[in-house]
């Protein structure tokens, strides 16, 4: 299922990932037009997209979110930790006029977890977890109902495709 005749080309719009702002005036409808059309442009057409595709690609964001967080989180209390030794470390040693060092050995900086290779991109997805999915789904409906997307049934899945209205309206914000 394609968009035929359409007054643009993926190629010749800028589709930052997941963000229109300002383009059609709700969060929740840029976002989900945004997704769209990252999937339609990565396929450089524009073709209609399951609602499952949709719904893997953001419960996998999730994940990673949750998984970067938690990294991030190990770290920072591992560097808080230190950074208490090391803190208590060199008051004792002021306070013996540095006789203390020959006691006691300096704190060993801890060995930090390695951050995700993957960039967890800014969307309300990946901000307000399940909320974001909500507002991600709530800006579905909204453009169907403006007529920005069309929704149609394949077997038990509904795809999701752009319309020229949508095309035009961020086509003045996303020229390349």
């Amino acid at each position: 299922m394609t968009l035929q005749n359409a007054p643009y080309q993926p190629e010749s719009l800028n589709i930052p990932k997941y963000a229109f702002i300002g383009t059609l005036r709700k969060q929740e409808k840029e976002e989900a037009a945004a997704r769209l059309l990252t999937i339609c442009k990565e396929a450089d057409q524009w073709i209609g997209v399951k609602w499952r595709e949709l719904a893997n690609q953001m419960a996998f964001e999730v994940e990673m979110s949750e998984k970067a967080n938690n990294i991030n989180w190990e770290n920072f209390t591992l560097r808080s930790q230190y950074n208490s030794e090391l803190s208590q470390w060199i008051k004792k040693n002021l306070y013996s006029l540095g006789i203390y060092s020959f006691f006691a050995t300096k704190p060993a900086e801890p060995e930090y977890k390695k951050e995700l290779e993957w960039e967890v991109p800014f969307s309300q997805v990946t901000t307000l977890g399940a909320y974001g999915l909500e507002n991600v789904i709530r800006g579905f409906h909204m453009l169907i109902e403006e007529g920005y997307v069309e929704k149609t049934r394949e077997g038990d899945d509904d795809i999701f495709l752009p319309t020229v209205k949508l095309l035009d309206a961020v086509s003045k914000f996303a020229k390349a």
